[in-house]
């Protein structure tokens, strides 16, 4: 979703959807490794929009952010390199579930940018070094009417293969 009211989400309706979160998704051995930052300020909120590209024609109407990261301090081998970032995807799609559970509208927004891109938003919001930021999710009110963006998906058959 990406058209939101003017309306605010209410931060206890946003603790909420984080408790559900945080009650329904594993982690890798169990480590939970997840961190939250959540951004009310507007100006904040505008401030950490302006690193990210991928909110072009909606990022104005956005009332809070989520931004998703992982300690990888938690992890232990060169091999677990990608475990963050998995736990951080697994983590955001409960989170997104419970957000539209308590009707909070949200759109999900990458966080791949250049290492200085990266220190700026640890420096902004005061993320330590040692959190992998996973991605950002936008949060609004749904506006009373809007428009979903839809693209065809792949057939089951052509993704699927059974050993």
């Amino acid at each position: 979703m990406r058209n939101f009211s003017q309306a605010d989400v209410d931060n206890n309706d946003i603790v909420k959807a984080v408790e559900l979160a945080q009650e329904t998704t594993p982690t890798s051995c169990n480590r939970q490794s997840i961190r939250l930052h959540i951004v009310s300020k507007k100006e904040t909120v505008k401030e950490v929009l302006s690193l990210h590209t991928g909110n072009r024609g909606f990022g104005h109407l956005v009332n809070k952010l989520i931004v998703i990261s992982s300690e990888i301090s938690v992890y232990n081998e060169v091999r677990e390199r990608n475990l963050p970032y998995v736990d951080c995807g697994i983590y955001a799609m409960n989170l997104l579930y419970a957000l539209h559970y308590y009707k909070i509208g949200a759109c999900a927004l990458n966080w791949s940018v250049t290492v200085n891109t990266d220190k700026k938003l640890h420096t902004l919001l005061d993320i330590p070094a040692s959190e992998a930021v996973g991605l950002i999710i936008a949060c609004g009110m749904p506006a009373p009417e809007f428009k979903l963006a839809v693209s065809k998906r792949f057939d089951v058959k052509s993704i699927m293969k059974t050993h």
